[in-house]
């Protein structure tokens, strides 16, 4: 029995024994885990909380310099088309005043009534008319050589007359004073029109600039005006450096047109 009792007793204390040194292994493996994730804490922590902040930082610079950047690109965009526009302006107020078209007897011819073809339409031959027409014909072909930006130039007159260079054949019953042009700019008679956009038969997108032409007597004879297809303001704008390749939009009266040119000036 003493020999059972003591083989009990010494195989209850090695297992006590196994018991504790599996115990104090497994606490110093957690205590070390511990202080590893401890000092990862302390090592990346303010890492990651400086590259959050050195992050921002760089997004709002950025962003500080496009916005900068841009709203120079916009204002030398939009200082070029004033500009352009704005000698345009001064070109036609210049021709309504000169004395050929401000002749008080000067008639143009009408297709209200006139006979047409077979085609319906009325071959316009200013220069055969003479005259009034031819002088006046003469002067806006000067003018479209000297400023090949202007497309077309036309004369609406009071009595339902009309004159475009470069002359073009008329549709039977053509009446400009029936257009929105003329008696938009004949309402506000002191005043230069630029009209809305409009595709021409050529489906090229175009703008008009209007004025009155007034005679000797200061008496509203008629309206001129300038047609300026918007392709050569596209091309104008190519000449404008933007930096970094844009896409630049821009937009003329009520955002009724819109042109986009993909630029790598």
């Amino acid at each position: 029995m003493d020999f059972f009792s003591n083989k009990k007793v010494k195989l209850q204390l090695e297992a006590d024994k196994k018991g504790n040194t599996g115990s104090e292994v497994s606490t110093f493996w957690g205590i070390r885990n511990r202080l590893i994730v401890i000092f990862l804490a302390i090592a990346f922590i303010p890492m990651i909380l400086v590259g959050f902040f050195v992050d921002r930082n760089i997004r709002s610079s950025a962003q500080n310099d496009f916005t900068v950047s841009t709203t120079r690109a916009v204002s030398q965009v939009d200082n070029a088309i004033v500009i352009f526009f704005d000698g345009m302006k001064k070109n036609l107020k210049m021709l309504a005043d000169n004395p050929v078209l401000r002749q008080p007897d000067g008639t143009v011819t009408s297709y209200i009534d006139r006979p047409a073809g077979a085609d319906g339409m009325i071959q316009m031959d200013p220069l055969a008319a003479g005259g009034y027409e031819a002088s006046a014909y003469s002067a806006f072909g000067q003018i479209v050589k000297s400023h090949p930006e202007v497309s077309v130039i036309s004369l609406g007159t009071a009595d339902g007359g009309y004159l475009q260079y470069p002359a073009v054949p008329r549709k039977k019953g053509y009446d400009s004073r029936a257009r929105d042009w003329f008696k938009d700019t004949v309402k506000q008679p002191d005043k230069l029109l630029l009209a809305d956009p409009f595709l021409t038969s050529k489906g090229v997108p175009t703008i008009g600039i209007f004025t009155t032409v007034r005679d000797q007597a200061n008496a509203i004879k008629g309206v001129l005006g300038f047609n300026i297809d918007l392709p050569v303001i596209t091309e104008m704008l190519k000449n404008i450096k933007l930096g970094k390749p844009v896409m630049l939009f821009y937009w003329i009266r009520r955002t009724r047109s819109l042109r986009i040119r993909n630029s790598r000036n």
